[in-house]
C-alpha cells in the first residue's frame, strides 16, 4: 500500500490529476499491480497495454487514449511510439524521483470516488479495431 501511495503522488507531480488516463505497459509484476494501485489512488483510471501485443495495437491504443503518462519498463521504454516517448515513466525513475523528492502523500489522502472511472480497456471490437471500454469505481 506504501509503494501505491509513492506511486499516487509521483503521478499527482507530474501532473496527473482525477478523471486522467494512465496507460500501464508493464509485464505481470508486483510493479504492474503497484502501479493499477497507484493510478486509481491518484483518482486517475489505467488503460491496460499489453506489451506482448502486436505494435500497431499497441500505438492505436496508446494514441487514443490519449494518456497523460505511460508507465513502462525500462525494457521497452524504446519501443514507445516516438510521439509518446515523452510522456513515458518507468517504475524506477518514479521511485528515484520520490527519493530525491523526500515526501509523501498525506495520510489519509484519496481522490477517487465511486462516480470516478477506474479503467479503459480496448476489446477487439466488431469492425477489428480496438474499442475502449470503461469502467467505475465500485461503491461502498
Amino acid at each position: 500500500m506504501a509503494r501505491g501511495r509513492r506511486l499516487a503522488h509521483a503521478l499527482s507531480k507530474r501532473g496527473v490529476r482525477r478523471g486522467d488516463l494512465v496507460a500501464i505497459r508493464l509485464e505481470r509484476s508486483i510493479d504492474q499491480l503497484v502501479g493499477v494501485l497507484g493510478v486509481l489512488l491518484s483518482g486517475a483510471a489505467y488503460v491496460p497495454i499489453d506489451p506482448h501485443g502486436p505494435a500497431a495495437r499497441q500505438r492505436f491504443m496508446l494514441e487514443d487514449s490519449q494518456p497523460r503518462i505511460i508507465l513502462t519498463s525500462a525494457t521497452t521504454l524504446d519501443s514507445i511510439p516516438a510521439a509518446l516517448a515523452g510522456i513515458a515513466v518507468t517504475p524506477e525513475s518514479i521511485a528515484s524521483t520520490q527519493r530525491e523528492a523526500g515526501s509523501g502523500p498525506a495520510p489519509g489522502e484519496s481522490v477517487g470516488t465511486a462516480q470516478d472511472l477506474a479503467y479503459v480497456i480496448y476489446t477487439s471490437g466488431s469492425t477489428g479495431t480496438p474499442k475502449g471500454r470503461s469502467g467505475r469505481r465500485a461503491s461502498g
